[in-house]
């Protein structure tokens, strides 16, 4: 099965997540990944608490976390933490 740069979202799309088995999401995916030669995996996280917002990373078994502006918003938190 060949993916295109962006992946075949196909069967991720024509499925519903509530009746589909995890580990049917999870193979596919692995399928998706492998089909990268050099693949770097990073995971991203931004949150927002009652008064703290922060934004965070791993990538190559380093994490790195920050704090952001109290009045900024999750989606700020999470945009900065891809940008």
């Amino acid at each position: 099965m060949g993916y295109s740069r962006l992946g075949n979202k196909s069967e991720f799309t024509c499925t519903s997540q509530k009746t589909t088995n995890a580990t049917i999401y999870r193979t596919h995916f692995l399928e998706i990944l492998n089909s990268f030669a050099n693949a770097v995996l990073c995971f991203t996280d931004g949150s927002k608490s009652k008064n703290k917002v922060g934004f965070a990373y791993s990538i190559r078994d380093k994490t790195f976390s920050f704090r952001h502006r109290n009045s900024a918003s999750i989606l700020t938190a999470e945009l900065q933490t891809v940008f």
